[in-house]
């Protein structure tokens, strides 16, 4: 996603205002120990919804009032503030989407310590509002808004929404992870955190969305039915016997209470056939009543049923064509922009054609059209993001009318039961008699009522479950995931190594093949089909650093030639030169120094392939104490936005 870093600021209670204006390509920002270089990282991290706030107290705390980061994406413009953790506000933001530069900033002039641009008294009309709805919001304008991400319906507890705070891993490199032999990314400390970040892959990348993960949980459940189901099959094998002896001694039970020859039951077919035509019986003083009473309430029960069940299913009708009517919606819209969009000038004093007189009162009016065909296309940019989810609905509004749909079939089998047991009796028995008769006939019931569902039927059931089980395998493996992950594996394969082997990389491990897993996060540098050389065990800063870049850079590269991935275009790489320079930049270690401009110069070649190859500049921030390099690819001052040596600060 072309989404880049405009503008991260701070402000005091005064409004006054620090920070940076930054650009698409490589932005370096440089200076000393204790400038406030890295806190740039931080700020952006905490306006991005983190849950706790990493920026160091000092100057800038004492300072900070409301931290704001405003997002590029193509031509609109997210704002997010954010107020300082020492006020206690932590729990509230605000958010705004402009459809121009223009409704943001008042001017762009900048100077060494202060900025023009965005002002704090923007937010003066904006509300706070609750920072786990902005966390939604964000996600779907993101567009990829889904509301259930478990794969396993039978876990104690749902995984929940997909957070875009799980794409930061991408995002930040910094100070203590940019060289890291222990760690890749962000955040990955927390194993419940890295299981997410992994399973939400796929949906930042655009290969899925809610449908996926609905089909997972459905398949999921049928295969435990399934395998309940086989498993009863096989104990009801094992003891079929014992168990139509036991249905046959009912039967013969019953025959007896109502004092009538028992047929021959040579096979279970008989038995079943048997039990399913018994004779019947009634009792016209007590037990008729009864019987027709409970019927009727069991009758209108059904039809409530049967309402609700046709509700349930138009609303499931309603919801799954959603999407078609968003789509509908988008192309009027479309349609209606391109219709506004003719040329349609008009001068500043219309004047009548006959008489050459001015006509102030239509002039006016047409200025009105233009003003609001104007505001119309701003209100069309900012709608065109948005899209809702409604997998988790449709899921629950299917379970729910798979319930209902039980308690018919219950009802049917009840009323059959009374239907079969009072329509006719020639013996009047008392009514203890008659309470024992409806006893057995209860226990009975429930008897061939488990061996119908097994003895006969259980194998239709499931060669019925396993058809289902094969129409939804079918619908996932259109999302081809596995071939899109592996895919991506190659490609980001191919592209590390490439830009590895530009690195200070030792000569043990050359030439460099690192792998990187999409499904495991795993990544190492492959010997053989045998060996494996993971990240801990290569020696020396300078290797873990090539990694780390390698990786990044070409993930990145990656994700801007993939239109579908909603993962923001921007990376920061804090204190790259720190592997060679742990202290201080010392110009006069000539290898170090080399070294050093050569990854200025390896991040210029990649972000020159990535335009060329997606049609877009991808953006790199570069905080670092390094200075005055001598680039073959390009031209240090010129890259270098932000220069805080000698007592300049970004406070």
């Amino acid at each position: 996603m072309n989404c880049i870093i405009k503008e991260i600021a701070i402000f005091d209670k005064k409004g006054e205002k620090r920070g940076v204006i930054l650009e698409n390509g490589l932005n370096i920002i440089n200076g000393d120990s204790q400038s406030g270089k890295s806190a740039l990282l931080e700020i952006t991290d905490y306006c991005l919804l983190s849950s706790r706030s990493t920026i160091p107290y000092g100057k800038i705390m004492d300072f900070a009032d409301l931290f704001v980061l405003v997002l590029q994406i193509d031509n609109e413009f997210l704002v997010i503030g954010r107020h300082s953790p020492r006020t206690g506000n932590l729990n509230t933001v605000y958010f705004n989407v402009d459809a121009s530069l223009n409704e943001i900033y008042d001017g762009t002039n900048l100077s060494e310590n202060k900025i023009q641009g965005l002002e704090k008294s923007y937010f003066d009309n904006i509300n706070l509002v609750s920072k786990e709805i902005i966390k939604k919001e964000i996600g779907r304008y993101f567009n990829f808004d889904v509301e259930d991400t478990t794969i396993n319906s039978e876990l104690s507890s749902k995984k929940g929404n997909a957070s875009f705070r799980n794409m930061t891993p991408y995002l930040f490199q910094h100070q203590g992870l940019v060289a890291s032999k222990h760690a890749l990314f962000y955040r990955f400390e927390n194993r419940n955190t890295r299981e997410r970040i992994i399973d939400e892959f796929p949906i930042f990348m655009g290969w899925a969305g809610g449908e996926y993960y609905l089909l997972n949980r459905e398949i999921n459940e049928k295969r435990t039915k399934l395998r309940r189901l086989e498993r009863d099959r096989d104990e009801i094998n094992k003891n079929r016997v014992e168990l139509i002896n036991k249905v046959k001694n009912f039967i013969r039970d019953y025959y007896g209470v109502i004092g009538k020859n028992c047929p021959l039951l040579k096979s279970p077919s008989d038995i079943l056939f048997v039990a399913n035509n018994l004779p019947e019986f009634s009792d016209e003083s007590y037990i008729l009543s009864q019987y027709e009473e409970k019927k009727d309430k069991l009758r209108k029960k059904r039809t409530e049923l049967v309402e609700q069940k046709s509700k349930i299913k138009e609303e499931i009708l309603l919801l799954e064509s959603t999407s078609q009517d968003i789509d509908d919606y988008e192309l009027k819209f479309v349609q209606l922009e391109k219709r506004s969009s003719e040329n349609t000038a008009i001068a500043n004093e219309y004047k009548c054609p006959v008489c050459n007189k001015s006509a102030l009162d239509i002039s006016e009016k047409l200025n009105q059209i233009q003003l609001s065909r104007k505001r119309m296309k701003n209100d069309i940019k900012k709608l065109n993001k948005y899209y809702i989810d409604n997998s988790s609905a449709i899921e629950k509004l299917k379970l729910k009318r798979d319930e209902i749909n039980k308690s018919i079939i219950d009802i049917n089998a009840e009323i059959k039961l009374l239907d079969n047991s009072f329509k006719e009796g020639k013996d009047k028995l008392d009514l203890k008699e008659k309470s024992i008769e409806i006893k057995n006939l209860i226990q009975l019931s429930t008897e061939l009522r488990f061996g119908k569902s097994n003895l006969l039927f259980s194998d239709e059931d499931i060669d019925k479950l396993k058809a289902e089980i094969k129409q939804i395998e079918q619908k996932i493996r259109n999302y081809n995931i596995d071939s899109h992950k592996a895919k991506f594996d190659t490609d980001v394969k191919k592209d590390m190594n490439k830009i590895c082997s530009k690195l200070d990389f030792e000569d043990e491990l050359k030439p460099p093949n690192l792998c990187f897993e999409s499904n495991s996060f795993e990544f190492y540098h492959e010997i053989d089909s045998f060996n494996k050389v993971f990240l801990s065990q290569m020696g020396s800063g300078a290797n873990w650093l090539s990694c780390h870049l390698s990786l990044f850079l070409a993930l990145h590269k990656q994700f801007a030639q993939r239109k579908k991935c909603k993962i923001p275009s921007f990376i920061f790489f804090d204190q790259p030169s720190q592997v060679y320079f742990p202290k201080e930049f010392n110009p006069k270690k000539d290898k170090d120094v080399k070294n050093v401009a050569n990854i200025y110069d390896v991040i210029i070649d990649v972000l020159n392939e990535i335009e060329n190859q997606s049609g877009f500049k991808i953006q790199i921030i570069v905080t670092d104490h390094a200075d005055n390099l001598e680039l073959k690819n390009g031209n240090f001052k010129d890259l270098n936005k932000y220069s805080w040596f000698y007592g300049n600060k970004l406070i």
